[in-house]
């Protein structure tokens, strides 16, 4: 299929590949499969170790709405910055090339494409890998719904928390704000990328629109984790002091509690606690580093058990931060993690 390219295309997608040989084909396919024609492809091919650049020189050959560029390994936010650098289109999107979206996603998207309108949020659905639906990860508006600047603290309140504000995958920016006020994908972060750019973007903009679709398909895939100490706290650390100046605005710009900063804070060391348990180079004495370095980090943040407490995984980290022993927190937290891959495997198996 051989689409006549426009010079200025309403959307620039861009996808930062690397590594995903296996399920790139099925990403761009319904890339390439939109309702909506409009829009140039940018592949970026990260210095990927297995076919996926090869696999992209060849939709490129079938599709001239495609550019490919090649460049050495720097990550996924490098990756992107270089899309961005050489976007055409009015509007920017971005799909991870392990995702894939619904046939009418940009046509939905382009629905609220108006003048006034600088930034449209869609939902997602999170899949396994057999495409069977997990959770729908937003509350969806019954009808599009839009935000001025003098409401954005409402939006704020309900969504801070939540994958809109987590993700730059599911959105259209405008290209021209991007390059107005330089926005970038900080490329020191190993991660946390996504939040910070998105969050950057909103401080710059007058108003954004969410619509009632949630047709961008996020496949929860197993993983394997590799936090080495200087990734977890140096990496981390970066994000969570960008993370922490930028909440600080919207507090203050909007009059709201700073618990939203404690709360964000939390899940974010909560997360990194059972993630320590995925990686599979951590031996024990690196882990009880970790979580003793965990535990003070929340002690610093002087959290009021009371207002984090929502979730039986919220009441384990709060029961073993309260104990303040290192290696039965230890053994906790590896029952619990292999209870999770239990439970994981008899789904899997009652699906078969």
């Amino acid at each position: 299929m051989n689409m006549k390219m426009c010079s200025d295309p309403k959307i620039s997608i861009i996808v930062a590949v690397y590594n995903v040989e296996k399920y790139l084909p099925e990403c761009l396919d319904s890339i390439l499969t939109q309702t909506f024609t409009d829009f140039e492809l940018l592949l970026i091919d990260d210095g990927s170790p297995d076919t996926s650049g090869k696999i992209c020189d060849e939709y490129a050959e079938k599709d001239n709405r495609i550019k490919v560029f090649h460049k050495e390994n720097g990550g996924v936010s490098r990756a992107r910055n270089l899309g961005l650098d050489n976007a055409n289109g009015k509007w920017i999107t971005f799909v991870d090339s392990d995702d894939w979206i619904e046939n009418t996603y940009l046509q939905h998207l382009m629905e609220d494409d108006d003048e006034d309108v600088e930034l449209i949020l869609e939902g997602r659905k999170l899949r396994n890998e057999k495409s069977e639906i997990l959770e729908y990860m937003y509350m969806m508006p019954s009808k599009n719904e839009k935000f001025t600047k003098n409401n954005f603290g409402g939006f704020y309140e309900k969504y801070l928390h939540s994958w809109y504000c987590r993700s730059a995958c599911g959105k259209l920016f405008l290209l021209k704000n991007i390059k107005k006020y330089n926005i970038k994908f900080n490329e020191e972060l190993s991660y946390g990328e996504d939040s910070i750019f998105f969050l950057v973007y909103l401080r710059n903009i007058n108003s954004f629109s969410i619509n009632k679709y949630d047709e961008y398909n996020y496949i929860k895939r197993k993983k394997e984790y590799s936090l080495s100490k200087t990734n977890f706290i140096e990496g981390k650390e970066k994000f969570y002091k960008i993370l922490q100046n930028e909440y600080q605005y919207i507090i203050d710009s909007y009059k709201l509690s700073p618990k939203i900063l404690t709360r964000q804070i939390f899940i974010e060391y909560r997360a990194s606690l059972f993630n320590l348990y995925r990686g599979k180079n951590q031996n024990r004495k690196e882990r009880l580093k970790q979580i003793s370095y965990i535990f003070r980090k929340l002690k610093d943040y002087g959290y009021n058990y009371s207002e984090i407490v929502e979730r039986k995984r919220e009441k384990v980290v709060v029961w073993l931060y309260k104990i303040n022993n290192l290696f039965l927190a230890d053994l906790v937290l590896r029952i619990l993690f292999i209870r999770h891959e239990m439970v994981d495997k008899l789904k899997e198996n009652k699906n078969k």
